[in-house]
């Protein structure tokens, strides 16, 4: 009879804990499955855009756009010439946006804290402290304004600084001797010159100078709130929020499709399009003269 009681509570125990772990079985293998048709039906796109886009003169081994070893191999020698020293306009600029990064942090804490008090001082009815604390985040709201207007004009002398550099730096040697002439007519390695040293340039030296935000500034966060944080529910917190994080980071690039790849034919195509455009102004005496223009077409 005892036994027989024993067994009553056990039994509903089992069922609700095996219950609950075969539920999250599901839940986790249909998520699983969900990932994956999405991550294969993004790689299927990408490779039939490639295999569409062959025949316009995308070379088939070609480096896949990706973050990899040869990204950072070479990413060395392009920063030598955007930045060519340490006491120079772009890298005082990048000390400048971590500095300013940081204050605009610490002003995101103070917002928050302030806000926590008016809300507090909302539901206490305290209007006097209301008030106080209205004036307050008010006064903070000016030198945020600033930093944020400040940070974009950074980012922007940043990438202007960083543009001037490569473009000289490139344009001296395009232009030395007859290397001009080798790239355009005897060496086809090099296509479309024009395109790269103008608007790949550009579109370079501003994702340069955007990343560079984008990276420091999430970091920051991740340090000074995660400090925060930890002073009132301890570590273990801002630890699950940093690993939660990290997880969706690898599902993100999992089940996003290859897009260093896909810009770098965009940028090819873009390239091919203006010399086209500049071949049609070049011969359009000839091509008027021929009849051409349904070929151009």
């Amino acid at each position: 009879m005892q036994s027989g009681n024993v067994m009553d509570k056990v039994m509903p125990l089992l069922r609700s804990l095996f219950g609950s772990r075969v539920k999250s079985g599901f839940l986790v293998a249909a998520i699983a499955a969900i990932l994956y048709v999405i991550h294969s039906r993004s790689m299927k796109e990408a490779g039939q855009l490639t295999r569409k886009l062959s025949g316009s003169g995308m070379p088939k081994k070609k480096s896949k756009g990706h973050v990899d070893k040869e990204f950072f191999r070479r990413l060395p020698a392009f920063l030598k010439v955007a930045i060519p020293s340490y006491t120079s306009r772009e890298f005082l600029n990048l000390i400048k946006l971590v500095v300013f990064l940081a204050l605009r942090t610490w002003l995101s804490i103070r917002f928050a804290a302030i806000n926590g008090t008016i809300v507090k001082a909302i539901v206490k009815r305290n209007f006097p402290l209301f008030v106080k604390r209205l004036i307050i985040l008010a006064c903070y709201a000016v030198p945020g304004s600033f930093i944020n207007s400040y940070l974009d004009f950074l980012n922007r002398d940043l990438a202007m600084g960083l543009r001037e550099n490569m473009t000289k730096y490139f344009h001296d040697r395009y232009l030395k001797g007859l290397v001009f002439y080798q790239m355009t007519n005897l060496d086809a390695r090099i296509t479309n010159p024009d395109q790269r040293m103008t608007q790949d340039l550009e579109k370079w030296c501003h994702t340069f100078a955007g990343l560079f935000i984008n990276f420091t500034k999430p970091f920051l966060d991740i340090i000074l709130f995660s400090r925060k944080l930890a002073r009132h529910m301890g570590w273990q917190g801002p630890a699950a929020v940093v690993c939660w994080y990290l997880i969706s980071g690898i599902i993100i690039r999992y089940i996003s499709p290859p897009f260093g790849k896909l810009t770098a034919m965009e940028q090819k195509l873009e390239g091919e399009f203006r010399s086209a455009h500049h071949d049609v102004l070049t011969h359009s005496e000839e091509i008027a003269f021929y009849h051409g223009n349904a070929w151009e077409k």
